[in-house]
């Protein structure tokens, strides 16, 4: 089996983020056609609840954005979106107009984070921990685009 590096990210405090890079086997991603696991519950518990947390530790100016911004849990991506992103280890997707942009609703789809909680389930290797801390990187990492920043701008203002 094929293998690549993945980026992990540990808490040093809470929600701060050390990376460490890991050797592990290539992931086999799945698209939306595929049942969902027995987890499915489970995973979907577990990422409202590190969503919340998420939004609950914001900065008081940017919490109010969050939580007028739908997320959405899905299994897997579509085969549609795996062709568009050229991805099919998307782990989460940010789709609609940029707060920046104002409500001009210049795109077709409304405002919305798309997590992909069995994506999300792999790239963690399965445990839990690590699936927890994925989705919150995840969602925080979305919403940066909702905010219109980028990564690096969001360690800059200690959001991950």
């Amino acid at each position: 089996m094929k293998s690549h590096a993945k980026l992990v990210r540990f808490f040093t405090a809470p929600r701060q983020f050390t990376a460490r890079l890991l050797a592990r086997p290539a992931v086999q991603f799945r698209a939306t056609e595929t049942p969902v696991s027995e987890l499915w519950p489970n995973l979907l518990r577990i990422a409202r609840e590190e969503v919340a947390a998420a939004v609950a530790g914001l900065p008081d100016d940017l919490r109010p954005h969050a939580e007028s911004l739908a997320v959405t849990y899905e299994a897997w991506p579509s085969k549609e979106l795996i062709l568009q992103e050229e991805d099919d280890g998307l782990l989460g997707l940010f789709v609609g107009d940029p707060l920046e942009v104002g409500f001009q609703d210049t795109s077709p789809t409304a405002r919305q984070i798309i997590l992909f909680l069995e994506n999300l389930w792999a790239f963690a290797d399965e445990d839990e921990e690590i699936y927890r801390e994925e989705v919150w990187v995840t969602y925080i990492h979305e919403f940066g685009h909702y905010l219109g920043l980028e990564e690096d701008e969001l360690e800059e203002r200690g959001l991950l």
